[in-house]
């Protein structure tokens, strides 16, 4: 009786185990498009003003939550000038950390004469922290991840659909961790036909399992699980596949991205695309200077384009 139940248990172990080995092989084999499209159709839409002391007088604020049909809010933050000096304005949407919220905003000290946007991911630190079964709160951060582009795009498209955004000028940035979803977004546009003029891609890279060791999990077995469970947002997957002209800034003394991941994208984005060095290490909201020439960097670059005044 004994030995039944023994062989029982191992071979349900091999059943379970074999079971989550293919789940995973057809993780890296499946489209990494169908992956991510999510389809996501915005039904309602709320948008108050608000007011923080820090940011510059001359603008308005609103922060704005789409509710699609399906599944969580869509949460954005909008800044555009008090007395716009043109009817239709380019937009820069930016995509930063887990957890950037209105006075993100107040990174860029002095806007122009476009709309800035930031957008918050549908999941926080706070969740991960606050979770009973850490197991089961993986898959719900993969989740997270695997739909952001979609939710981006149902930014974007509210977004083009206002009477005071020019539409064919809408410039997507992706900073640190938003770097991550840039190639991914661009990609998944163009397969669905929406506009995106330009993008930025700072402090990012190509390699899933190279980044998630070096700022997750040392362990390369682990890196290699987790980098497979979210391949379908492996840059390297949609880099070759865009037009659009591209800013990719990079740290010389960058730690979180390593040179070989940082290159590996500078290589798989084709041309038109501009590559920017700088002399300094990971960027971090409160390192002013370097999120200064950041900002001054790209807004440079979007005016010689044309996508600012």
């Amino acid at each position: 009786m004994l030995k039944k139940i023994v062989l029982s248990l191992l071979f349900l172990s091999f059943v379970v185990l074999g079971g989550a080995l293919g789940w995973l092989l057809y993780q890296q084999w499946r489209d990494p498009l169908h992956a991510i499209d999510r389809g996501i159709e915005i039904s309602k839409v709320k948008e108050e003003p608000f007011v923080l002391p820090h940011l510059p007088v001359n603008r308005r604020y609103s922060h704005v939550v789409l509710q699609p049909e399906e599944g969580r809010e869509i949460e954005l933050f909008v800044s555009l000038p008090r007395y716009p000096s043109r009817s239709l304005l380019p937009v820069i949407m930016v995509l930063g950390g887990w957890d950037v919220k209105g006075d993100t905003l107040g990174l860029v000290p002095d806007p122009g004469a476009y709309i800035l946007v930031v957008y918050r991911y549908g999941y926080g630190s706070d969740m991960w922290k606050g979770a009973r079964n850490r197991l089961l709160e993986i898959f719900r951060i993969r989740e997270a991840i695997l739909s952001v582009p979609s939710r981006v795009l149902a930014a974007v498209k509210w977004l083009q659909e206002r009477e005071d955004t020019d539409a064919k000028r809408v410039t997507l940035m992706g900073v640190s961790l938003g770097a991550l979803f840039v190639p991914s977004i661009f990609h998944l546009a163009q397969e669905r036909g929406v506009p995106l003029a330009a993008g930025v891609i700072a402090f990012g890279g190509a390699d899933l399992k190279r980044l998630i060791r070096t700022n997750i999990v040392e362990f390369s077995p682990a890196a290699g699980v987790l980098a497979a469970l979210l391949h379908p947002m492996e840059p390297s997957l949609h880099l070759s596949s865009l037009s659009q002209p591209m800013l990719l800034i990079n740290g010389r003394e960058d730690r979180l991205i390593p040179e070989i991941c940082a290159r590996e994208l500078q290589r798989l984005k084709p041309e038109p695309k501009t590559v920017v060095w700088l002399d300094t290490r990971h960027i971090q909201p409160d390192r002013e200077q370097i999120v200064k020439e950041v900002v001054d960097l790209t807004t440079r670059w979007l005016r010689e384009r044309g996508l600012l005044r």
